[in-house]
């Protein structure tokens, strides 16, 4: 997929910019959608990976 198709409406709005821009974008974006945590079934909040593929798997 290329960079422009990634940066959604920005690259409307501000026209054909430098890889550069696309890739901090993409970046910013992805950082901004991960998923630091869940709750599990007992209610409480875990972030610990190991933990989460476990109850995922359930």
């Amino acid at each position: 997929m290329l960079w422009f198709q990634k940066s959604r409406e920005q690259w409307v709005r501000y026209g054909d910019r430098n890889t550069k821009f696309f890739h901090m974008q993409t970046i910013i974006r992805r950082k901004a959608n991960k998923i630091h945590g869940l709750f599990v079934s007992d209610g409480s909040w875990s972030s610990d990976s190991e933990l989460l593929q476990k109850e995922a798997l359930v």
